[in-house]
């Protein structure tokens, strides 16, 4: 897994770190690799050159509209998550393949590939 944020990469580290998740993530782009924002593709199309992944096998998982397009301009699969900073009606206009409101549907969607 790698996250493609508009944190700055020692928010991120701090957060990662307070929770325990860093080790789960292989990789991170942040604002400060200077790489063209949400919602261009360009963070995770940027993960995925480093990687060595493609979009075909790839999910984005976001919060918010910008996460969906951004994601979606790259080619890849994505689930909007509805306990973030958009609601299911808002995520629904980026049309992602998926909403949900529970964490737990990330694993089953990963499981069914």
């Amino acid at each position: 897994m790698a996250i493609a944020t508009s944190r700055g990469r020692n928010s991120l580290g701090r957060i990662l770190e307070a929770h325990g998740l860093t080790e789960f993530f292989k990789d991170w782009v942040t604002a400060d690799d200077c790489i063209k924002p949400k919602p261009a593709p360009d963070l995770v199309l940027a993960l995925l050159e480093r990687m060595g992944r493609s979009s075909a096998e790839t999910l984005v998982v976001g919060d918010t509209t910008f996460d969906i397009q951004m994601g979606k301009g790259a080619g890849c699969r994505t689930l909007g998550v509805s306990y973030g900073n958009h609601s299911p009606e808002m995520l629904a206009t980026a049309a992602p393949d998926w909403i949900t409101g529970d964490c737990r549907y990330i694993m089953d969607l990963l499981k069914g590939d």
